[in-house]
């Protein structure tokens, strides 16, 4: 037994495999060690630092990769390895026999050892050599049986190339042995747990196939009501086995080993639809936070962590609804119910008969009194006090200006993320009457006393905040505003070739945001992205040759204004379902009064907001901690909120409002900051959900109704301004360049809308269209 020679070396760096990805790389040829010279170590140990210590591989292959031992190992010893309080080593002698049947073994202890914590190391010489599958079945049963003893060995020893190192003396040293030539024969002893455990595997196999099919039909059979949102339909038509043997994983029943493990151990386990790894050099490791769907699986493997890719790939390409794809047939559903909402008409009408449209009933949003929440409120109300600006306009605005002011010093932890008080908001209305403009001057007014007063009582200076009107026409412009220092330099004196900006807090004012979308839409723009990485609040870095500018960690808010009827002609597609969409809080808005001669705020009661909110701005920027967290009573609430708000929705409401959960968070994270608070309680989370719910209410109105803000809407409603009109009349109108069919759509959006009406005709008479 002794002509048996295992692969050996000294310390744990000690390798002969090329590595192509290093061709510098030293190579140091392995050792080889025998059983006699093996015993002789344990009776009289080496006393050596660790990384001076020698170690052998339970197999006689002159390999440490453990994909060339699991094909090429022959494996001539069980071990294992105790690190957890095992007992004393006579008393795990006699254990290790009782599990052995007698079998000879050779025990000790290992350097760190110490008496409170006896850690030690265990070998089994073998009888009959093993091929990796049958040792690993037979390394798995020692465990087992140790585990059912009482004693913990380290499953680590299970991969194939694991370092199983030799005695080396520290403090507290002793070995126990027996050496009487019988040598174990686990095939033989374990004969039936074997059986068991290699049908396990096979049936295992047959409901790992069972599952993959059953995705496989699912996926053929797939229909948009099988699920409510794109990522739920992907969980139902694809398994987590199916993407990480994709991604190169290696499967061992319900067991896999990431492609670039080190240690040959199966540390990734698929449970229940989901897996969780051990091994942080996995990219799916979470530290214990979670374990990831197919969908998670799909997006971090082969995306990167994008989701907004992984989406627009699982939708396009992945995802069919019958011949069409995923997305597409979304989109085609969603055309669908705004065509059934212009029009419930059965037939195209002939040119004068009436159009058969049932009347729609379309409830505009409306916000609880009760929302309006704090200093956010009581500026809503004083600004819409003598002007016609909406109050709702106004509270929105003024939360995106002091999301900016208050900058990134508290921020609210959600897993790995940092959530900051930062908001993109849309303001919309029906037209230029809706008095958007107006909602942000008083905000104006008002941030600009606060760095007054702030200045006038603060320990060292605020610069002002920088508030871009326009500006996002491109990602380059608004890298610009926020800009670090150039990293290239210049001259004799080597400066930089452009100054850095220090204070990256910035408020983008967009009077005109359907330019942005439009801008969006070009051939190589690059600016949605851009955007999204800035709600985000990453470094933002175009992704070109020739420009090397980056802004790191910036802070951008933004406030942006829009028609309806731009809105739904200029937010493509691609914008909706990429992710920039539901980065929004979108919020209709009109004017609530009409007066000719609108007054200022007052400025007393401007003054003291401004005395308040200075004094929560000086409390957001201490330096004690910076973390905000939720009150016991707010994660109870939230825990029961959650579940309400991230709803599945389906189709383009859906994609909108997808970051709900995100924005509740960071919106109750600034009402506890304008409260001059370290905590945020249910009074900020409640004024939060108010928020968010009237966004949603919001979008649902914006992109499910019809409007009168179209240049043929509006076109139609000065004509009949003037007198009711047939619809052949209406047809001059355009010249006759509208078909039947977008007349119909015309006419059923202002009758649902209440604008217009049909007069019925007397026999032998027109239908007369009149405005109301």
């Amino acid at each position: 037994m002794n002509k048996i020679k295992f692969v050996s070396g000294v310390g744990q760096y000690h390798t002969n495999e090329v590595d192509p990805n290093k061709p510098d790389k030293v190579l140091t040829p392995y050792l080889i060690i025998g059983m006699n010279e093996i015993k002789a170590l344990v009776d009289s140990p080496q006393a050596v630092d660790k990384t001076q210590a020698q170690w052998l591989m339970p197999s006689s292959f002159p390999s440490r990769n453990f994909k060339q031992q699991e094909q090429h190992g022959i494996y001539w010893m069980l071990w294992a390895d105790f690190d957890k309080n095992p007992p004393p080593l006579t008393e795990l002698a006699y254990l290790i026999e009782e599990t052995t049947n007698g079998a000879d073994y050779e025990l000790y202890n290992s350097r760190s050892a110490t008496q409170d914590n006896p850690k030690s190391r265990l070998i089994i010489f073998l009888k009959e050599p093993l091929s990796f599958a049958d040792w690993r079945l037979a390394q798995e049963l020692l465990n087992d049986e140790l585990e059912a003893l009482g004693v913990i060995p380290d499953r680590a020893n299970q991969g194939a190339a694991q370092l199983c190192y030799l005695p080396n003396k520290g403090v507290f040293y002793g070995s126990e042995s027996k050496r009487t030539g019988n040598y174990f024969d686990p095939l033989l002893f374990w004969a039936n747990q074997i059986a068991i455990k290699r049908e396990k595997i096979e049936n295992d196999k047959m409901v790992l196939e069972a599952i993959k099919q059953a995705a496989i039909t699912k996926r053929a059979a797939l229909k948009l009501s099988d699920a409510p949102d794109l990522i739920g339909a992907f969980n139902l038509a694809y398994t987590v086995q199916e993407w990480l043997v994709k991604a190169g994983y290696d499967q061992r029943g319900d067991s896999f080993r990431h492609p670039h493990s080190e240690t040959g151990n199966y540390s990734a386990s698929v449970k229940d639809g989901r897996v969780h790894t051990l091994s942080s050099s996995d990219p799916l490791y979470t530290a214990g936070q979670g374990a990831h769907d197919a969908f998670s699986v799909f997006e971090i493997l082969f995306h990167n962590g994008d989701r907004d890719a992984a989406l627009m790939d699982a939708g396009d390409n992945l995802l069919a609804i019958g011949c069409v794809s995923y997305n597409k047939a979304v989109q085609t559903e969603w055309s669908q119910k705004q065509d059934q909402a212009r029009s419930h008409a059965k037939q195209q009408p002939k040119d004068d008969t009436d159009i058969d449209s049932e009347s729609l009933s379309h409830d505009y949003p409306t916000y609880d009194q009760a929302g309006f929440y704090g200093i956010a409120g009581e500026v809503a109300m004083l600004a819409a006090e003598h002007s016609e600006a909406d109050p709702i306009a106004v509270y929105f605005s003024f939360l995106t200006a002091m999301a900016t002011m208050l900058g990134r010093y508290k921020f609210l932890r959600v897993g790995d993320s940092k959530h900051y008080a930062r908001l993109f908001v849309a303001i919309v209305g029906a037209s230029s009457r809706a008095r958007k403009g107006t909602s942000f001057k008083p905000v104006e007014r008002i941030i600009r006393k606060v760095e007054e007063v702030f200045q006038k009582t603060a320990i060292g200076l605020m610069e002002p905040l920088v508030i871009a009107n326009g500006g996002m026409s491109s990602s380059e412009g608004l890298i610009y505003a926020v800009r670090d220092e150039a990293e290239q330099t210049s001259g004799k004196d080597k400066m930089p070739i452009w100054d850095g900006v220090n204070d990256k807090r910035l408020l983008v004012v967009e009077e005109e945001l359907g330019g942005v979308f439009k801008v969006a839409q070009r051939e190589g723009n690059t600016l949605t992205p851009i955007l999204r990485r800035a709600w985000d609040g990453g470094t933002l870095a175009p992704m070109t040759k020739n420009n090397r500018m980056s802004s790191t960690d910036p802070h951008i808010n933004t406030l942006g204004h829009i028609t309806q009827f731009e809105l739904k002609n200029l937010l493509g597609n691609s914008d909706i379902y990429n992710g920039l969409a539901n980065r929004f809080l979108w919020v209709c808005v009109r004017r609530t009064k009409k007066l000719s001669r609108p007054q200022a705020m007052d400025s007393d009661k401007v003054f003291n907001l401004a005395i308040r909110l200075a004094d929560a701005l000086k409390k957001s920027q201490s330096s004690e901690n910076n973390e905000i967290d939720l009150d016991k009573d707010a994660r109870d609430l939230w825990d029961i909120q959650y579940h309400i708000i991230s709803t599945d929705r389906h189709g383009v409401i859906g994609a909108i409002t997808a970051r709900n959960e995100a924005h509740v968070l960071r919106l109750a994270l600034l009402f506890c900051l304008l409260d001059g608070l370290k905590i945020i309680t249910t009074a900020h989370l409640y004024a939060a959900i108010h928020v968010v719910t009237y966004s949603t209410a919001s979008a649902e109105f914006i992109f499910t109704v019809p409007d009168d803000g179209s240049p043929d809407a509006q076109k139609l409603l000065s004509a009949l301004d003037v007198k009711p009109l047939s619809q052949s009349a209406i047809s001059k109108l355009f010249n006759g360049h509208k078909s039947k069919a977008e007349l119909t759509a015309l006419l059923t959006d202002l009758q649902a809308l209440n604008k217009i009406r049909k007069q019925t005709p007397q026999i032998g008479r027109k239908v007369i269209w009149e405005k109301i």
